[in-house]
């Protein structure tokens, strides 16, 4: 089946194995930081993006390989590495980023 994906869809991948229990961990540790953590936001859009790849993987549906890169970039540096620097620089910029703002709940 991964080989069908990757011939119809080479921008898409199946997520599977451990692969797929690592981001699912990485994304309920984000999960818990979002809503558990004092001053820890996310923007809508890396809100929505991290809801997309979440749904993906529980579904077992292909994912965007450009949606992983910017959502979870730690995990795929080897894969990023190989794209041109302009495209790198996209994702970087398009990443989620973690606005911490002081707070006094402790």
């Amino acid at each position: 089946m991964t080989e069908k994906i990757d011939a119809l869809e080479p921008e898409y991948v199946l997520v599977q194995g451990i692969q797929r229990k690592i981001l699912q961990n990485a994304m309920a540790y984000l999960d818990f930081h979002s809503r558990n953590m004092a001053g820890v936001v996310f923007s809508a859009e890396a809100k929505e993006n991290m809801e997309t790849v979440h749904y993906h993987i529980e579904h077992n549906l292909p994912v965007s390989k450009q949606l992983l890169y910017e959502v979870f970039p730690e995990y795929f540096e080897e894969d990023i590495g190989k794209l041109e620097k302009e495209e790198q620089r996209l994702i970087e910029a398009r990443r989620p980023k973690i606005a911490v703002h002081e707070s006094n709940t402790i």
